[in-house]
């Protein structure tokens, strides 16, 4: 199962953190179309956070960036398999690999 990251690309994240004093800046990259989005504190350069939740960065706390965790729940089924693994990481990986290639490479070290 996968989880929703929480970026400023999401609607209902970027509603709240905007009525909170933040605004989106957006930047096309022109080599290779990546889109990248930044939050600031209206009228401000900083901090630039690419998320809208975080445990960390006390400068936005007083502006709609919260470190409260949209928590999920799904149903396990093992189909039979005596071992199973989950992989918890930031966006530090999620934006970069899919969860198909670091299942693929999960798999590929523990075999």
């Amino acid at each position: 199962a996968e989880t929703t990251d929480h970026k400023p690309s999401l609607e209902r994240e970027r509603q709240r953190v905007e009525a909170s004093g933040m605004e989106l800046h957006t930047t096309v990259h022109d080599d290779d179309g990546f889109v990248e989005e930044r939050l600031c504190v209206a009228g401000e350069d900083y901090p630039g956070l690419s998320m809208t939740r975080s445990l960390g960065d006390l400068s936005v706390k007083n502006h709609g960036v919260v470190a409260e965790p949209e928590v999920s729940t799904w149903t396990w089924n093992t189909d039979g398999c005596t071992t199973s693994y989950i992989v918890i990481a930031s966006d530090g990986l999620w934006d970069f690999l899919s969860p198909q290639e670091v299942s693929s490479m999960v798999l590929d070290l523990i075999s």
